[in-house]
């Protein structure tokens, strides 16, 4: 019976995998948690006009959209939490003194796989350093980038895409990008 099996690019992640990628996501948030970094954990839906105005040249395409039955208003599944990090320091966290350091994790998906990266659906992992624009605020972030990565269990030495977490299932969880709002 094929009316069970899922998308093209999606997959189950069983009790093993599940297991790793917590346990990297634990790490990797408690490495960030170490370097003075607080959580924040946005919602996997908002408005599409709301999320599409903080993508900043990512591809608005890639997100999953649908109409809310409550606002009538097009509703859009995530395709990277980045933008709603900066959604949350410019409203929610707005009066807070800077520089800002926040940490997420979270599930995210997209439309369509591209041709080097076949996954749909994967765990994001990132920090971001907002209200410090220097040399300074740069090493940080990189210096974070490096304890998490290493927390995880991957080496200096080693690259990405041999990340010991990494199957074709499943991409390695990695921190997002860094970005100054």
């Amino acid at each position: 019976m094929t009316d069970d099996l899922l998308p093209e690019g999606l997959a189950d992640n069983l009790p093993g995998q599940s297991a790793m990628l917590t346990r990297a996501m634990r790490a990797a948030l408690g490495a960030m948690d170490a370097h003075g970094y607080d959580r924040v954990s946005p919602p996997l839906i908002e408005f599409e006009k709301s999320l599409g105005q903080r993508m900043d040249g990512l591809q608005t395409r890639a997100m999953f959209r649908f109409v809310d039955p409550a606002s009538l208003r097009t509703l859009a599944l995530r395709s990277d939490i980045t933008p709603q990090i900066g959604r949350i320091a410019a409203t929610a966290l707005a009066d807070s003194p800077r520089p800002l350091r926040l940490c997420y994790a979270g599930e995210v998906a997209r439309i369509a796989a591209d041709q080097l990266d076949p996954v749909r659906q994967r765990l994001q992992i990132g920090a971001e350093l907002i209200g410090a624009d220097s040399v300074a605020a740069a090493t940080e972030v990189v210096l974070t980038a490096i304890e998490a990565l290493e927390a995880v269990g991957i080496e200096r030495s080693r690259s990405i895409s041999r990340c010991p977490i990494s199957s074709p299932r499943s991409p390695p969880a990695g921190t997002g990008r860094r970005r100054a709002w």
